[in-house]
């Protein structure tokens, strides 16, 4: 990839796909609603707008956070070692997971993993406070925890996690 400006590699794309327009419009049957003269018209002031004038919209924004947590190796050390201990002792149960090992959605309730809930909780508390989240009218609760492992073709299915929050 070359080093020009990545405006100059967004634009051949669109510009690409406007002259097409103008192009299929041209050549449109009479039978189109419009006049091909005035589709033509239309094309050409689509491909003669300013790159500076066409600017995105944040519409749907998204807050990423991320944090070092200390003693990781030491914590996912043990994250892992209850994992291994909850897929020896425990049914595998079926959610979005094809092949792989799933456990159940109770994790949050027990003490096996009461260092990582309270790390995570803190680090959801520190996010909601950002976000101006009024705990006088709400709560924060754990609806679910678990822990999952793929193996080599193994996957998730596309799905979603309806009400998480954060």
């Amino acid at each position: 990839m070359s080093h020009k400006p990545v405006a100059e590699h967004l634009n051949r794309p669109i510009l690409k796909a406007f002259h097409m327009a103008k192009t299929k419009t041209a050549q449109a049957p009479a039978s189109s609603n419009k006049a091909p003269e005035a589709a033509s018209s239309d094309a050409e002031t689509l491909e003669q707008s300013s790159p500076q004038t066409f600017k995105p919209e944040t519409w749907f924004p998204a807050p990423v956070w991320s944090r070092r947590v200390q003693q990781a190796d030491r914590i996912n050390t043990h994250i892992l070692e209850v994992l291994d201990d909850l897929e020896n002792r425990t049914e595998n149960i079926t959610r979005s997971n094809v092949g792989g090992w799933h456990s159940k959605a109770n994790l949050h309730m027990t003490n096996e993993l009461a260092e990582i809930r309270r790390i995570i909780g803190n680090a959801c508390v520190s996010c909601a406070n950002h976000l101006s989240f009024d705990f006088d009218k709400f709560e924060l609760f754990y609806q679910e925890m678990w822990l999952n492992k793929n193996g080599p073709n193994d996957f998730n299915k596309a799905h979603v996690h309806p009400n998480s929050m954060l």
